[in-house]
């Protein structure tokens, strides 16, 4: 097993995050880059697998025996999920916080954070880098589901093409008794939302994050439902055209509220608010976007 060096790290998120803040890829930023994966790797055989960090790796077998000379047929995405379909098997990818891909020349030297390479008959490395180490790389056997892959069954339809009508996404949003943003959040309910796409939709919405569901009025819950597939579908678009050849940077300079903390809001002029929402960090306007009554913000 070759040991990675240290090299320069590929694009840099510093251009699109304040330092030291890790941007996780959500539905959009993943459907942009299977496309992009999709047009470089179907059709191409493993020739080398190399292995920079087991910790990542989750196999019932030797992952460098088992996709060597294998063939990628389909790349797709599921929520947060990417999957690399093979001739005999798959490999499910969940980034988690800081896992990225990138497509590299097969000779460029590895990074240190280079958790998994594949090398393709026509030279090009896949690489899946993850700084946090806390993304998950599974190898599936074709004779394998997705039962061991955690979180995969239980998810909820992709929040990028769903067909719920409004009503039916109405009766299915009243079930739950839980604030918007977490309703947002639940992989169960529509997979793919993280923090930064929860903050844009319910800005869009002018509906406030800690707002109850059950609370939505039928005017409100209808302009919820058309501000997720407004915001879902002009992120997709915004990360397409800027998304660069390397595919680490996570594009996030279109969005009206997230990272935009005392700027005005696009809407009313009031300062973009920053505060917390459990552990997550949370954008709003507090104009365009009141809080519940009793509650200061």
């Amino acid at each position: 097993m070759p040991r990675l060096g240290r090299a320069p790290v590929g694009p840099s998120r510093a251009t699109l995050a304040r330092p030291g803040q890790v941007l996780v890829p959500e539905w959009p930023d993943l459907h942009v880059v299977r496309g992009r994966l999709e047009k470089a790797l179907v059709g191409h055989e493993i020739v080398l697998v190399r292995v920079g960090d087991p910790l990542v790796l989750r196999s019932t077998r030797p992952v460098e025996t088992f996709l060597a000379h294998q063939r990628f047929v389909a790349v797709r995405h599921r929520g947060k999920f990417l999957i690399f379909d093979l001739d005999h098997g798959r490999i499910v990818v969940n980034p988690m916080l800081a896992g990225i891909f990138e497509l590299a020349d097969a000779e460029a030297k590895l990074t240190r954070s280079t958790a998994l390479s594949l090398v393709l008959d026509d030279r090009t490395d896949l690489r899946y880098r993850d700084d946090k180490r806390m993304g998950k790389v599974h190898v599936l056997d074709e004779g394998e589901d997705f039962r061991d892959v955690h979180g995969f069954d239980a998810l909820g339809p992709d929040v990028g093409d769903f067909t719920w009508t409004d009503a039916e996404f109405a009766d299915r949003a009243r079930a739950s008794r839980r604030e918007l943003r977490n309703l947002l959040q639940d992989q169960t309910f529509l997979a793919g939302v993280g923090n930064a796409y929860a903050d844009e939709i319910l800005w869009e919405a002018q509906l406030h994050p800690k707002r109850r569901v059950v609370t939505l009025t039928d005017e409100e819950m209808s302009r919820f439902f058309r501000s997720i597939k407004e915001v879902i579908a002009r992120g997709a678009r915004e990360v397409e055209e800027g998304l660069p050849p390397k595919l680490g940077t996570k594009i996030r300079n279109h969005m009206q509220v997230r990272l935009q903390k005392g700027k005005p809001c696009p809407r009313c002029g009031t300062p973009i608010l920053k505060t917390r929402h459990g552990l997550d960090d949370m954008y709003l306007c507090p104009r365009c976007q009141p809080p519940p009554k009793g509650q200061i913000r």
